[in-house]
């Protein structure tokens, strides 16, 4: 087990410590083998999500938005005119994103307090929430999907991703993964419509 991971025997749910120690001690997202199994995997599903991203947005929110490579990614998708503002809860993913991603402006919030998105620079028209919400106890879920929803323009677009049900579930670092029923229903209790 890592150090800083605290896991309970009852219910094998990562603990709040695991993401409180901040583990991001090199930008792994910028540095994968894109020949190694899990680089060859993670390269594949960015591009994916950046051949589907809804261009045309004005202002982008990256929620999770770690050491700054997808929304870099989205930067140059968009023809370096889209503002992007990142938000991670790891101070350390965010000095790795001020370097390789200067572009992003960055702000270090905790998605589970009420008022994370207080002081950011919106409402946004995108918004970019991918592989994230399952780092997060699902009593969170409803709180933060309002709390986007909020900051959004009135016919604003999320792309959002979450790992499937399929998928074993690391109990260090996900609280749970998703039927498309389950996260449909979330995103509809926070208002969203879901479109595909």
């Amino acid at each position: 087990m890592e150090q800083g991971v605290a896991i309970t025997k009852e219910n094998r749910q990562p603990s709040s410590d695991y993401y409180r120690t901040d583990r991001y001690d090199q930008a792994e997202h910028w540095v994968y083998d894109p020949f190694n199994p899990y680089g060859i995997i993670y390269y594949s599903y960015v591009k994916e999500v950046i051949r589907h991203w809804p261009c045309g947005g004005r202002k982008v929110l990256d929620v999770g938005c770690g050491d700054g490579y997808i929304g870099h990614e989205i930067w140059k998708k968009e023809n370096q005119t889209v503002e992007i503002i990142g938000v991670d809860y790891s101070e350390k993913a965010l000095q790795h994103a001020r370097r390789l991603a200067p572009e992003l402006k960055l702000y270090c919030r905790d998605l589970t307090t009420p008022n994370w998105t207080g002081g950011l620079p919106g409402p946004f028209d995108r918004v970019n929430f991918i592989e994230t919400i399952e780092h997060i106890d699902p009593k969170q879920h409803k709180q933060i999907l309002h709390s986007i929803h909020s900051v959004m323009e009135p016919g604003g677009l999320m792309m959002i991703s979450v790992p499937s049900l399929r998928l074993p579930r690391d109990p260090r670092t996900h609280y749970k993964h998703f039927s498309l029923t389950d996260i449909t229903s979330q995103l509809g209790e926070a208002e969203f419509r879901v479109d595909k």
